[in-house]
């Protein structure tokens, strides 16, 4: 695989910030509201996936659904793996980070979005119980 500047758009790095609102959207209705996580994963990913249509015009808009469901699976963290604020930021920026990287790989394959994001947990809570704490 060969990843080259020419392989990304705008639309590509904005996909990050996707991720983080999902992820975030999704931890702030569990954790601060209170509702179970599968159902604030589910209302997320829901409400985003209008959002193409209601905005044809905006291609950058285009692939929100899939980075934003992406970013539920980085908010649905166990609590206790996922602290704070901090924690779900860093985790859900490598995941889309991660997602940009492989945006031409696992195409036709289940379990994507998931793989990503427990990749970017994984990193993401070395990251912060190693280098941070």
């Amino acid at each position: 695989m060969n990843i080259s500047a020419e392989d990304h758009s705008f639309e590509d790095f904005v996909n990050i910030g996707f991720v983080f609102v999902g992820a975030i959207t999704t931890y702030v209705l569990h954790w601060i509201i209170g509702w179970n996580v599968v159902f604030s994963a589910s209302i997320v990913g829901l409400i985003f996936s209008f959002i193409p249509n209601l905005m044809a015009s905006h291609q950058e808009l285009q692939n929100l659904p899939a980075a934003v469901y992406c970013g539920t699976f980085v908010g649905m963290t166990k609590v206790g793996d996922s602290p704070n604020f901090l924690f779900i930021s860093i985790a859900s920026i490598l995941t889309g980070l991660i997602l940009l990287g492989t945006k031409n790989a696992f195409h036709g394959y289940g379990g994507k979005l998931g793989s990503l994001a427990f990749v970017g947990v994984g990193l993401a809570f070395y990251f912060y119980n190693i280098v941070l704490q």
